[in-house]
């Protein structure tokens, strides 16, 4: 699905991370390319599910389009998978896709704009009233945020500071997101409740054009809910 949405607006969702989360992968990562055209993946799973999280900007400082994109298809028989553009593929994006099979991710864009990367916090991955690790805890402003487990689905939340998608609904700097109110990008199953070894969370800052991406690791000493 893919919507546009503008700076005067809302705008976005998204957030962050788990308890000794971190970027390591059980998977060999797929290749992401940025082409004129299109962003392609190989290396994935042949047949199995794919899932597509981006952000673009476009124009000057007073008048700014930003489009999301949050989508899941299937990749062919040679493990290929890819997002065509009618026109060409915007110079400010950033684009990540997740091999749903195994959790395999990658993040990429285009040569001329430098991926920057942001880390995950321990702290980000919050407590929800059953005690359990249920939501995101992001420091930003506005985001989009995709939530993947390897072997069942994908889905995908955007929410700003204290507006829609923000589960506290507070202006505090912080973007808070349920687990739970993840969307699905392809079929209506429900997103999981709480969060659980080998998930893949991946967000994108509008405003700072900025991304975190990470597998999460929930069981190593230390990790308490």
């Amino acid at each position: 699905m893919r919507g546009r949405w503008w700076t005067s607006s809302w705008l976005l969702a998204g957030v962050v991370l788990g308890g000794f989360a971190t970027p390591a992968r059980a998977q060999q990562a797929p290749l992401l390319t940025v082409e004129p055209s299109g962003v392609v993946a190989s290396g994935l799973t042949p047949r199995g599910g794919v899932a597509w999280l981006g952000v673009s900007r476009q124009g000057n400082g007073t008048y700014v389009s930003v489009e999301l994109t949050q989508k899941q298809n299937e990749a062919d028989a040679g493990g290929l998978a890819s997002l065509a553009f009618e026109d060409e593929v915007p110079a400010r994006s950033i684009w990540a896709v997740v091999d749903i099979s195994t959790g395999a991710f990658s993040v990429a864009a285009p040569d001329t704009f430098p991926l920057q990367e942001e880390p995950f916090e321990i702290s980000q991955l919050g407590v929800g009233p059953g005690g359990s690790l249920d939501r995101l805890l992001a420091p930003h402003e506005r985001l989009l945020a995709l939530a993947a487990r390897p072997g069942v689905g994908a889905w995908a939340v955007k929410g700003g500071d204290g507006k829609q998608g923000d589960t506290d609904g507070l202006r505090n700097g912080i973007v808070t997101l349920r687990l739970a109110d993840f969307k699905p990008l392809l079929s209506e199953q429900r997103a999981p409740v709480t969060f659980a070894d080998g998930d893949v969370v991946i967000w994108i800052d509008m405003r700072r054009m900025s991304y975190s991406a990470a597998s999460l690791e929930l069981s190593g000493p230390g990790v308490q809910p």
